[in-house]
C-alpha cells in the first residue's frame, strides 16, 4: 500500500530569526556602551583638563570631539538597529 504524497511546508524560523535579532541588538548596545564610554570619560578628561588651566582651544576641541564621538555613536546605533529589525521583518 502506497502512502500519499503530502505537501509539507516548513514552518518559518521565527523563533530563531528573532532570537538572531535578540543577539544582534545585544551585541551592538555593547559596542554602542563602550563607546559612549569612552565620550563619558572623554568628559571627565575635559573637566579634569580644564581645572588644570589647559588652554581654551584644548579644551573647546577636545569637547567638540566627546559630542562628535558620542552623537556619530548614537545615530550608528540607530541605523544598525532599525537596518537589523527591517532584515528581520524581511526573513518573517
Amino acid at each position: 500500500m502506497e502512502q500519499p504524497a503530502t505537501s509539507e511546508v516548513s514552518p518559518p524560523m521565527i523563533p530563531s530569526t528573532l532570537w538572531e535579532l535578540l543577539l544582534h541588538i545585544i551585541i551592538g548596545t555593547g559596542i554602542f556602551v563602550v563607546i559612549a564610554l569612552a565620550s563619558v570619560a572623554l568628559d571627565f578628561l575635559v573637566v579634569w583638563l580644564s581645572n588644570k588651566g589647559v588652554s581654551r582651544l584644548i579644551i573647546l576641541g577636545l569637547g567638540f570631539a566627546e559630542y562628535f564621538l558620542f552623537v556619530v555613536d548614537l545615530w550608528l546605533f540607530l541605523v544598525f538597529v532599525f537596518k537589523t529589525a527591517r532584515r528581520t521583518l524581511q526573513r518573517l
